[in-house]
């Protein structure tokens, strides 16, 4: 049957990984027996003895194991058993010039020159304000013939932040600031860090997901409280504007944001259609909702100015 053919061809996949890449097996748990956490013969110490499912952030997880990669350069990155590959992830994006670049490399030489300004400072340098004004250029103002001719607002404020999860936090703390309301709108399967607030269906189980046009609010793991959970209403990205106008009179119009990805990307690449990002902004207008786009992914990948811009 159908089940038997896949798990065979799966069984058949493995055991060529397993050839091609017994150091990265090795490194992640021990030996080739998966349960024993002996050192990969090397002297190093194997994935599973130190991390959390021997990967240094959940989303490397993988089955049966991670590959281990060993250095980069340019479009092509290396295991540790030395198979090349070509990098099509990028670190999503932000090394759109590649691995190792020339004119990057020899900027962070620079850097740390004996005349150089170093690394990090913890304060403010001329160095903030370049990269704010260069992405003020890049991100709005103009006109979209896509948007009839509308004038699009230039961004001309700019905070820097250490990593997505925090930025996304903050951007919501702040919608609840100004608008006073507390419930926010996520798209069902978007990813947007890991804090308790966007924490809700990021890939929930299809027997508690609810119907496909009023997907209910899944915690994504143990731990989220469930009083964030609830303050998370979810819809399908590409949703029509009623079943939106329906989550939004839900909780009476008390929504402070809307919170997605102009391009999905958690769960392959979902582009938005039917006018999609148009029709938000304007139900968002309609009922004072701040609409919060997270472009930790499309920002460099897309344009120069994102999938927004």
């Amino acid at each position: 049957d159908d089940v038997g053919t896949t798990r065979e061809l799966l069984r058949g996949l493995e055991a060529q990984l397993a050839q091609m890449t017994p150091r990265s097996k090795r490194l992640y748990s021990g030996n080739d027996d998966d349960d024993d956490d002996d050192d990969d013969g090397d002297g190093a110490p194997c994935a599973k003895d130190c991390m959390p499912g021997g990967v240094p952030t959940g989303y490397h997880s993988r089955l049966p194991y991670p590959l281990f990669l060993a250095r980069g350069s340019g479009a092509h990155v290396w295991d540790v058993d030395d198979n090349r590959y070509v990098d099509f992830h990028l670190a999503f994006g932000s090394l759109m010039a590649g691995h190792k670049n020339p004119l990057i490399t020899e900027a962070l030489l620079q850097c740390m020159s004996a005349e150089g300004p170093g690394l990090l400072l913890a304060a403010p340098t001329q160095l903030n304000i370049k990269v704010a004004k260069a992405l003020t250029t890049r991100y709005g103002g103009g006109t979209d013939a896509k948007d009839g001719g509308e004038e699009r607002e230039r961004i001309t404020y700019w905070r820097f932040m250490n990593s997505g999860t925090e930025a996304t936090r903050d951007a919501i703390q702040v919608a609840r600031g100004v608008t006073g309301k507390d419930y926010i709108i996520k798209m069902e399967c978007g990813y947007h860090g890991q804090h308790e607030s966007v924490c809700v269906s990021y890939h929930p189980p299809l027997e508690d997901a609810g119907d496909p046009d009023a997907p209910l609010s899944v915690p994504s793991h143990s731990g989220v409280p469930e009083a964030f959970t609830q303050l998370t209403r979810i819809v399908p990205f590409n949703c029509t504007d009623e079943v939106l106008e329906k989550c939004i009179a839900q909780v009476e119009g008390q929504v402070a944001c809307i919170i997605m990805e102009p391009i999905m990307m958690n769960c392959g690449i979902i582009l938005p259609q039917n006018n999609f990002l148009r029709r938000v902004r304007c139900i968002c207008d309609k009922h004072n909702i701040l609409l919060v786009f997270d472009e930790v992914k499309t920002n460099s990948t897309v344009g120069p100015g994102g999938a927004s811009g």
